[in-house]
């Protein structure tokens, strides 16, 4: 919700320098694919340069503390296990697919690829969650399909589709 209301309005707002500013992310985030810091560094400027082509000072800090909420433990191992070669390279597709409607000026569109990408990448989790039984290596367990670590999957995944974070 959050992320996508910023897209719609970075639609409207955005300059050319904006534009340009996120191309350059995207090229930082292709050019580092192996160096998880690097392509990360530069999937949260991506965020964040949306929010702040807003020209709303709040926007830039709300995405910023989304995503610094990200960098715990769970998040962490889940990136590790679940953060593919394939899911990469659909997030530099979602991204041009972004700047594009930004650049387009279309609000609709922006928003709606703004969504498509966050939940592309909640549904992978989740896929990826599923496959290797709630983030263990190897076959699911019986202990892994218990409600408690179902529940606890459940809360980080829903954690994602409301703060609006990707990775």
């Amino acid at each position: 919700m959050i992320e996508g209301e910023i897209a719609a309005l970075a639609a409207r707002t955005a300059k050319k320098s904006d534009i340009a500013a996120l191309r350059e992310t995207i090229a930082r985030m292709r050019e580092h694919g192996d160096d998880f810091a690097q392509r990360e560094a530069a999937d949260r400027e991506f965020h964040v340069l949306i929010a702040e082509s807003t020209r709303n000072g709040a926007l830039p800090s709300a995405v910023a503390v989304l995503w610094d909420q990200r960098r715990g433990d769970l998040w962490t191992r889940m990136e590790d296990h679940f953060h593919t070669p394939a899911l990469r390279a659909k997030t530099l597709t979602d991204h041009e697919a972004i700047v594009a409607a930004l650049e387009a000026r279309d609000a609709d569109a922006a928003r709606a690829a703004m969504h498509r990408h966050l939940q592309r990448v909640a549904r992978e989790f989740q896929r990826r969650w599923d496959e290797t039984g709630g983030g263990k290596k190897g076959k699911v367990s019986g202990a892994a399909k218990r409600p408690a670590r179902k529940s606890t999957q459940q809360h980080a995944m829903r954690r994602i589709h409301q703060g609006g974070v990707a990775p």
